[in-house]
């Protein structure tokens, strides 16, 4: 699983195309918290986890 910066879709979605890892390998929290700042990482960490 990777966990990226949640600020943008778009860019993860961008990100898993080059690197052609399919985006359901990429936790994405972003439609729950919206853009947190740093807060973003910790919450996408428990998310991942629980």
């Amino acid at each position: 699983m990777i966990i990226p910066h949640q600020a943008n879709i778009r860019i993860i979605e961008h990100t898993a195309d080059k690197l052609k890892v399919p985006l359901d390998k990429f936790f994405v929290n972003i439609e729950t918290y919206g853009f947190t700042t740093h807060w973003k990482f910790t919450f996408a960490w428990y998310g991942a986890y629980i």
